[in-house]
Order: C-alpha cells, then structure tokens, then sequence
C-alpha cells in the first residue's frame, strides 16, 4: 500500500510517516492508477503499472482481453494498432504472436522494449523488494465472460503461492452484466460498472449480492443522479477515470470505497488535503479561470535591426499571434482564487508545471498569508502554447505551515490551466480550420451551421486527405460520418455544450497508405491518439 512512499513526494511534506498523523489515513476511499499511469508510460504495460506504484498508489486498474488460444492480456482495445506496432484483432493473434511486438514506442523511444504483458505477469507484479503481504490492489476489467475461467485460474495458482496462501487483493470489473454474474457464480469479487448511479443497477448489485458498483466522474453527484444517490447501496461505490480536482475532492468527500485516476499527484494531494481538514465544506480550494484559444499561432515579432550597416539583420521582440497560423497557442491573463480550508494560518506559493509546449509565465504572487477560511484573487499573465491539444500547464500552490511542535509542514494542490477553444454559433455558417499540428501541414477546414435544433457539419477542404471522413463531439456523444453529418443538439446542455470536430482521411488511396488525423480542437477520438492525450473539447455557445 501507499504508507511511507507518499510522505517522500514533494507533493507532501509533513513532519512523520503520514499514516500515523493523526486525521490522515492511507485508504479506503483507495487510489488506483487507470491503466496503470499512463502519462508516464504506455498505458497497460507493466512499466504503467510500475508508475502508479512508484507515485505511491495503493494500487492499479487494467484491462484484459483474450487471444487466440485463450490467453488473458493487458489491451483495452480488441484491436492492436492503436498501442502496438501490430494490426488486427487480438482475439485472431496466439500469445507467442503478441509477444513480440512493440507495445511502448507510441508512448516513448524509452519504452520501445515494453511487450504487451499477460495477465499472469501483471497480478505477480510487487513494489520493489517488497513482500506479497505489500501487494498492491488489482482492478481488473473483463468484457469477454469466456476470459472469467482463465482469469480465475490464474488468481487460484497465485494466490496459493502467496503468504498464507493470500495473494494481492483484486475485483473483477465490468460493464457487462454478465461478466458480474458469471464471476460472482466462481466465487470472484465483482463490481458493476456504469456511467451515472441509477436505480436499475442499484436493484441489480442489491438482488445479484455484487461486491461493488462504479460509475464515471460526477457520476455520484445528486445533481447528475438524482436521489438516488442518497438510498441504501448494499455494496462498495467506486468511480473510475477520476482526474479534474473538483471530482476528486467530491469523491474523498462522500467518500468512496475507492477510485482509479490518471492524475495520481493530484488524487494524493487531494486525499491528504481532505483528511487533514474534514470540517471544511467549501469549495476546492485552487480555482482559475480558461484559457480560451483562439487558432492562431504564436510567432515572435521581427524588429528591424538598429544598426544601419546591418539593414537587413533582424532581431525578435514579444511574441506575437500571426492569423496565417493555426496553433494551440495564445496570449492569456487568466484569473486565479485560492482559499485556505485549513483550521490554522497558512502561507502559500504558486508556481506553474509545463507538461508540453512553449510557455512564459509572471506576475504570480508568492508567500501569500491566508488565515483560516481567507480568500485571495490575482491575475497573472501567460504567452506561449504547443501545436496539438493535449496535456495542459497546471497552476501550482504549495500550502505552508507549522504543526504545534514548529515543524514545517506542506501540501501541493493543483489545478489545469485548461485551453479551450470556443465557438460561438447563431443561424450563420462558420468556417472551422483545422489545426496543423505537423511543419508543413496543409490547410483543412469544416464548414458548421446551425438549423434548428439541428447541427450540420460538412468538409469543405480536406487538405489533400484521400477517403476523409468526419468525427464530430456533440455533447458525451461522438457521431462519424463521410462528407457531411446532421445531428440533433442536446436540449439537456441549454446552450452550451463540449464540441469538437475532426476528419479523418489517407495520405493516398493505396493499400497501407498512412492515415491523418485533423482536428479543429481536442476531445475526438482517432485511431492513433490514446485518449489521455487527446486534450479537451471546445465549447459551442448556441446564441
């Protein structure tokens, strides 16, 4: 389990082993790494699940999916080409065709050795030089009932050759009924998994006697569930895909028996922030505002060179946005609110974490006191951005404080200084191009018009692509389509809805030709982006 690891982080620094502070326990409600950590290695490898381990998770979620001889394996998808430099579906390949190919180039050069690991591989796995009594927690998710014989088997013979004939603790997950059935019948802990809590499944977990039930993030919230929320449910409540800050720290609130994130730091810091103060009941404390982008591209400005024997020589000033671009890029001065939730005087620091792109970032405040319950406001400003969506900057701030025996005492919060781009649509027609995330990439545009209650979307440049087809974000739903789509705007977002839109197409039309993605902003999918790198949806504001 976590124990000591997290207090060695620089996300939290208290003064002893933080399991024996008195008001901060380890788990439940528990960490699990989604896929293991994907942002730092290629999701469902073992070097993912070594990751979540190493940040200190109390353990991991993975998925399995069968080969051709009956083999559970780590995969998501049932297809190979998204993850690995092989093709096909893993249901028509053996394990010894699988095992050679590469399962960690997509993510990194670093990880080019990483195979795609068996099931077997994953459930032996141990933090390094610990013993089966420390093994962390498996969250295993199945959707083929005829891997539930396979996978028991393995949990038998690996169970017995731990301690006590104890092996790590483990749930078998699944979205299909059956699955919950078929392992629960075998004696295997289960848990249901859905979206939003409702009360079919809740009947459900209740008449089937099934260990747990998990839902999306927000999926627990009264205002997406309704009451039913707040009724009796016989079994543990989970949530998976746990990540924006105002979802985890609804979730250590309720609390939950547990969850699985892709943002590990973070669910940490948030688990350790809601143990140290349980009377609060305010909101998360670090807030700020978007970053709304506009498609132009950053570019830095020439300057004539002041010496007049180098009439030609150019020197660069402030950057500035060119229109003939089109990047993920800006200049921004978003607006930021910390709050202490702490009983005591805190000071706190702000920094900013760059996870790709180019940035400059100043005027944020430093040491800034804040007694119990005090609210600070501040801008600061930010030029600069990347050429794709993907992962944003985060807004840091170190909270900093003395115990009662003067020992210094800190915890990191953070928060995503997201980018988003907007569109703003009446009854005319908008022209949407396409971003050009490669050097060199042609120009590609979409045209969309609102008619009604309904969305057209249609490609007006392809930008070279042969067979292009389109991918539109249209609320939680995506629709796919050829040259053009008509969908039905969700009356339930009242305005504003996550959009995003995208094509799809080959390089040439022969066999084994490339295929390219382009997007007008992130949140769609496409067979080459895994979904933690896909970025966010825009925002279309029907006015």
């Amino acid at each position: 389990m976590a124990s000591d690891k997290e207090s060695k982080m620089t996300w939290l620094q208290l003064p002893l082993n933080h399991a024996d502070v008195p008001g901060l326990k380890v788990g439940p409600p528990w960490i699990l790494g989604h896929r293991g950590a994907p942002w730092d290695a290629p999701e469902n490898t073992l070097g993912a699940l070594r990751g979540a381990l190493a940040h200190g998770l109390d353990g991991f979620e993975y998925d399995l999916q069968r080969t051709l001889d009956g083999e559970a394996v780590l995969m998501h998808d049932d297809t190979l080409g998204r993850t690995t430099d092989g093709s096909g579906l893993v249901a028509e390949r053996s394990l010894a065709e699988l095992y050679p190919l590469d399962a960690g180039s997509w993510h990194s050069p670093a990880f080019e050795a990483e195979h795609i690991p068996t099931f077997a591989e994953a459930y032996r796995l141990l933090p390094g030089g610990e013993t089966p009594s420390d093994a962390p927690f498996h969250m295993i998710e199945i959707k083929d009932p005829a891997l539930i014989p396979a996978v028991a088997g393995i949990l038998g013979r690996e169970r017995m050759r731990g301690e006590a004939g104890l092996g790590a603790p483990f749930i078998i997950a699944s979205f299909y009924r059956a699955v919950c059935t078929e392992a629960r019948d075998m004696g295997l802990p289960v848990m249901l998994l859905g979206e939003i809590a409702n009360e079919a499944d809740r009947c459900f977990v209740r008449d089937e006697r099934i260990t747990a039930y998990g839902v999306g993030p927000g999926g627990w919230s009264p205002k997406a569930a309704g009451e039913v929320v707040h009724l009796d449910w016989p079994c543990q409540r989970w949530s998976w895909s746990v990540d924006e800050p105002a979802d985890l720290f609804a979730a250590f609130r309720t609390p939950l028996f547990g969850i699985n994130t892709n943002e590990p730091r973070r669910a940490l810091s948030i688990r350790a922030l809601c143990t140290l103060t349980p009377d609060d009941r305010g909101e998360y404390p670090l807030q700020v505002s978007e970053l709304e982008v506009s498609g132009h591209g950053l570019a830095d400005e020439p300057i004539d060179h002041p010496d007049a024997k180098a009439p030609r020589a150019r020197t660069y000033g402030k950057p500035v946005l060119e229109p003939w671009t089109s990047a993920w890029c800006g200049v921004w001065k978003p607006r930021a609110e910390v709050r202490n939730p702490f009983p005591f005087a805190v000071s706190v620091s702000f920094d900013v974490e760059l996870a790709g792109g180019a940035f400059e970032v100043s005027s944020l405040p430093q040491n800034q006191a804040l007694a119990v319950g005090e609210l600070h406001s501040f801008e600061f400003e930010m030029v600069g951005g990347s050429r794709s969506p993907g992962a944003d900057p985060k807004l840091l701030a170190r909270f900093v404080w003395q115990d009662d025996s003067k020992n210094i005492c800190s915890l990191l919060l953070d928060t995503p200084l997201r980018r988003r781009r907007v569109l703003r649509l009446g009854e005319e027609a908008h022209r949407l191009g396409m971003l050009r995330e490669e050097p060199g990439a042609p120009y590609a545009s979409v045209v969309v018009r609102r008619k009604g209650s309904e969305l057209l979307v249609r490609i007006e440049d392809s930008g070279g692509l042969v067979d292009a087809h389109l991918v539109v974000r249209l609320g939680a739903e995506c629709a796919f389509g050829s040259q053009g789509l008509r969908l039905r705007i969700p009356e339930v977002y009242q305005g504003e809805l996550p959009f995003s839109v995208g094509l799809e197409g080959r390089v040439r039309l022969e066999i084994g030709s490339p295929r390219v993605f382009r997007r007008w902003a992130g949140g769609v999918p496409s067979s080459s982006l895994a979904s933690i790198f896909a970025g966010e949806p825009g925002t279309l504001i029907l006015i």
